[in-house]
């Protein structure tokens, strides 16, 4: 009982921080939203949150039976809350380790089950910049969002040796840095 209590002034709370800093024209922008692009949008999140459920099955593997499809999901939906609530999305990881040790997962296979999912982003978002690229190439683009893409994609292609190199020399690294120290 005491856990809805928290729960119900949580929300409470997050509803009175924009009226209370001079938000008061927020429903009125809320009641002129078309409802349904609101359902709409509110459907791809949910849709995106059972996708990243069946993700975080397929990537807990023999381990999956630990975790069932509400439980999947409630996990999901908690560390994208925790990234979204904590600066620069720190408290993600440690909440899907936290949450997934809960449920007899181990913190070195949660930690490992986290990266891969971000490892899986950085390479979905690359394929997606460079397909950006190639769409470009073809039609007529201004200078300037021609050069943002490319930048983003060496970015990202960047960041994704950079995991590699790190995956794959990684004792050397732990040997570096503790020379270092």
């Amino acid at each position: 009982m005491s856990r809805a209590i928290w729960l119900a002034m949580a929300l409470l709370a997050a509803l009175l921080v924009p009226l209370l800093l001079g938000g008061g024209e927020l429903w009125g922008r809320v009641q002129r939203f078309s409802l349904p692009l609101l359902l709409g949008m509110l459907s791809m999140i949910l849709l995106c949150w059972i996708i990243n459920s069946l993700r975080l099955s397929l990537l807990l593997g023999r381990h999956r039976g630990r975790l069932g499809r509400w439980k999947s999901l409630a996990v999901v939906m908690s560390t994208e809350f925790a990234m979204c609530a904590t600066p620069g999305g720190s408290g993600g990881p440690l909440t899907l380790m936290a949450l997934l040790a809960r449920n007899g997962v181990r913190p070195a296979h949660g930690s490992a089950v986290f990266a891969m999912d971000q490892l899986s982003d950085l390479l979905f978002f690359l394929c997606a910049l460079l397909g950006i690229l190639f769409y470009a190439l073809f039609q007529n683009l201004s200078q300037r969002l021609e050069w943002l893409l490319a930048l983003s994609s060496l970015s990202l292609f960047g960041g994704l040796c950079i995991c590699l190199a790190i995956a794959r020399y990684h004792r050397r690294l732990i040997l570096l840095s503790g020379h270092l120290l």
